[in-house]
């Protein structure tokens, strides 16, 4: 039977800007939608604003100094708070249910804890955790796609860069992760649950000493490709490589007789790091097609270290124009104050708008003050501190972006052993009748430190 995939982005997202003066709404309608955590009596991740403090307790029941937020929670929540210790007081060191909320008096009641030891404790912070953002529940806990599957696999961490439909089938681009050889390998499936091997397991892209100079690095480490692209019946990877000087670049392999053929990747970068705002690296990028030309976003390291997302335009796939607008994307406050992390990992078109899913993480909290007065640097400040989680941005014109108001709309569920520890830089709607199913990946630490490639399904009302 004919498989339908439909990116669940086209029917639900509409325009959520207006064209003329490049300004949006940062409440427009978006699959993902809510927030993905609590963390502040604002209610708001944008800002780091006032933690939400325990007032007292009384065995299980949690009496709170601020309800504001309450009435956003339901069953689908779970609270977390810190061990009080330096680096291990985000919110997440221990979890628990809630059985029982009162927004009118001010207080929770929590069920079995499911992860840490310690209690909540009076004068102490609390945080709030979808475990079900926008309705997307776990399928199963465990990985969707195992290394195992393929020949010569370096670890046991894996990572997805591109998922794509072919002829009745779904393809995907398995990255080596947290090891020193970065192979890419092509897994297929019919249903989404159970994957195999193509090219008999053998990686479809490794170090080897015939690659171009500008992905030719002492290290090792072979272009991961970060897209795809079909451009006039051509097949094109968009890869992300190093060369000698360790930095990142941006550059092509065409996919012969795509998806069973021969990769060849192009002697010369696209994208090479020539600006101040992406000196130290052109990173992790995704393409698509936009109003006649190409687009694409990467993810820029500047002087500073700092990651922006940087866009480049394109008449042909061969010839790349930065944007002097560049960068593109900062918004470094809130639940992405760190300035480390900003990979894309989801990137669609809707008539006029740009939907962009990007990383993000919390600073800790390390100021002057902090680290000589207070004596409280890297302890009393909650959320996803040190964590990469996923928000959604959108445009109207390609160079100007606003972000949504419940980013990040994506956390990963910290009570789940397969995603204990922070989100990874990919994503995946695809939709099957009445249910639609979401791939990602993220960080566990419960077995050993690796990324499992994961799935969750939303059914519709």
């Amino acid at each position: 039977m004919r498989i339908y995939l439909i990116l669940i982005a086209t029917i639900l997202i509409f325009s959520a800007c207006t064209h003329e003066n490049h300004e949006c709404s940062n409440s427009f309608s978006f699959p993902l939608h809510e927030t993905g955590m609590i963390c502040n009596i604002e209610c708001s991740n944008l800002t780091d604003g006032n933690p939400i403090i325990i007032q007292k307790t009384s065995g299980d029941t949690i009496f709170l100094e601020n309800s504001n937020c309450l009435h956003l929670l339901s069953d689908k929540w779970i609270a977390g708070w810190g061990n009080n210790e330096r680096l291990y007081d985000a919110g997440v060191e221990n979890l628990a249910i809630i059985t029982k909320i009162n927004s009118n008096k001010s207080y929770i009641i929590l069920g079995k804890q499911l992860r840490g030891k310690i209690k909540p404790q009076v004068g102490k912070h609390i945080v709030f955790w979808n475990t079900q953002p926008s309705g997307f529940s776990s399928l199963q806990n465990k990985e969707v796609v195992s290394p195992s599957i393929f020949n010569s696999f370096n670890g046991k961490s894996a990572i997805f860069t591109k998922i794509f439909n072919h002829e009745e089938k779904y393809f995907m681009l398995v990255v080596e992760n947290d090891t020193n050889t970065s192979s890419t390998f092509l897994a297929s499936s019919t249903n989404l649950l159970k994957w195999k091997a193509e090219k008999q397991g053998d990686p479809i892209i490794h170090y080897n000493s015939n690659l171009p100079d500008w992905c030719k690095n002492p290290s090792g480490l072979a272009p991961i490709p970060t897209d795809l692209i079909t451009v006039n019946n051509h097949s094109y990877l968009i890869l992300v490589g190093k060369n000698i000087d360790l930095i990142q670049r941006i550059g092509l392999a065409e996919w012969y007789n795509f998806p069973k053929g021969k990769i060849q990747i192009l002697d010369d970068p696209i994208i090479i790091p020539d600006k101040d705002y992406d000196s130290k690296g052109c990173g992790f990028a995704k393409i698509c097609s936009y109003h006649n030309q190409l687009i694409l976003y990467y993810d820029a390291i500047n002087l500073n270290n700092t990651e922006n997302i940087c866009m480049a335009a394109a008449n042909n796939i061969h010839n790349w124009n930065k944007s002097s607008k560049n960068p593109v994307i900062t918004a470094h406050n809130g639940w992405r104050s760190a300035h480390f992390t900003s990979e894309p990992a989801w990137l669609q078109v809707h008539n006029d708008s740009i939907f962009l899913i990007l990383s993000g993480a919390k600073s800790f909290k390390d100021s002057y003050w902090d680290r000589k007065i207070t004596g409280k640097a890297y302890k009393d400040k909650p959320g996803n501190i040190d964590d990469a989680q996923l928000g959604v941005f959108v445009s109207v014109d390609s160079e100007h972006f606003c972000q949504h108001i419940n980013n990040p709309v994506f956390c990963n569920n910290y009570s789940l052993s397969t995603e204990n520890e922070h989100m990874g830089p990919g994503l995946k709607f695809i939709e099957k009748k009445d249910t639609t199913y979401m791939l990602y990946f993220a960080k566990s630490s419960s077995t050993e430190w690796k990324y499992n490639i994961l799935i969750r399904y939303s059914v519709k009302n």
